[in-house]
């Protein structure tokens, strides 16, 4: 299964786009924690960032076993610091 991830911020500069394609590359219904290995194996910028960060499913932030399919809205949140 491919699904369609959007970025955001220094996640978008990190990979030098706002949309990417992941191929999850399994028939059973995918993870949250499935999608966020395979995009920091598929997109070798983002990976140090992806430790930190959270994926929204549809506008809602997901827990890593939760599963996802190819036509939800996917979204990663980077964690952000500062006072």
């Amino acid at each position: 299964m491919v699904v369609q991830v959007l970025l955001f911020g220094g996640m978008a500069r990190m990979a030098g786009t706002s949309r990417v394609e992941v191929d999850l590359g399994c028939s059973q219904t995918p993870s949250v924690s499935r999608v966020l290995e395979a995009l920091g194996e598929q997109h070798a910028a983002l990976q140090g960032a992806l430790d930190t960060a959270r994926l929204a499913v549809n506008s809602k932030f997901a827990s890593d076993g939760d599963t996802v399919s190819a036509s939800d809205e996917l979204v990663v949140i980077a964690l952000v610091g500062g006072g």
